[in-house]
This record gives C-alpha cells, structure tokens and sequence, in this order.
C-alpha cells in the first residue's frame, strides 16, 4: 500500500489513471495526448507545491472537445494538488456555474472515496458543501462561473 501511495502521490499520470474510473463511466482509452498533459500538468504542480517559480506564467491547452481535458485539468489534477498538500487552494472558473460546481463535485468525490481515503487518509475539512470546501490547512477549491475572468497578479 506504502509503494502504492508514493506512486500516485509522484505521478500525477498514475494518479489519473487509478481514479479515472471514479469521475467517469465510460472506459479509460489511453493516448500520447493524455500521457502529455498529465506530465505537463505534474511539471507545473510540482513547482506550485514546491513553490518554486516557473519559467512561463501560464500553460494554454489546446485539445479538442471529448479528449479528456476537463476530467484531467479540472477534477483529477486539483484533486492530486490537494492530495500532495492540503493547504493548496484551487479556483476553477468556467463559462457556467453548473459545470464549475460539477468539477468540484467530482473533485470532491474522488478525495472523499473510500479508496482514496485508504491510500493517502481523509482530509480534514473547516467547511464543506457541495460546490466549495476548505481543509483545515486553508487549501481547497471553490467553483465559479464567470464571462468574463480577470486574473490580477
């Protein structure tokens, strides 16, 4: 279990994969694009949880609709995020409020799911409904839906 835990917590790919099955009813079809984007988002991760500065300020993902992009960067990656330390703090906008709160809820889902809680333990929360919650470390997520997103550095 020991070595289970430190693979999903190094790889954010392996993690992907072993939760996938949690977020989504239809079958896991593995590709180079997935492999890809799980390591770039596991690069970025890596420094934010490291908090080590990086060389660019944002990533821009281009993949077309149906390949798995918001199963990875709005649900499982985040999650992961939370995973490797509790106090890091996620907003996830969208063009809509409902598919934002719907990434937090499978977010949600997977670090409150039995498996989850037997590999890495439970995380402990100050608050929680079904579109927000806060750990006790003040990391988190928080859904919003928005039209226009303005991000002041």
């Amino acid at each position: 279990m020991e070595e289970l835990r430190r693979d999903l917590k190094v790889s954010f790919y392996e993690y992907f994969q072993f939760f996938w099955p949690l977020v989504s009813p239809d079958p896991l079809i593995l590709s180079k694009h997935i492999e890809y984007l799980c390591n770039e988002l596991q690069r970025v991760g890596n420094a934010i949880l490291n908090k080590q500065k990086l060389d660019e300020d944002y990533i821009i993902i281009n993949i077309p609709p149906g390949m798995s992009k918001s199963t990875i960067v709005s649900i499982l990656w985040p999650a992961w995020l939370i995973t490797n330390d509790p106090s890091t703090f996620v907003l996830n906008s969208s063009y809509s409020a409902a598919l934002a709160e719907n990434f937090v809820r499978k977010s949600m889902l997977v670090l409150n799911s039995d498996a989850h809680v037997g590999i890495f333990g439970a995380i402990e929360y100050n608050k929680k409904t079904e579109y927000f919650f806060e750990t006790i470390q003040a990391g988190g997520r928080i859904s919003s839906g928005t039209e226009i997103e303005r991000i002041d550095t």
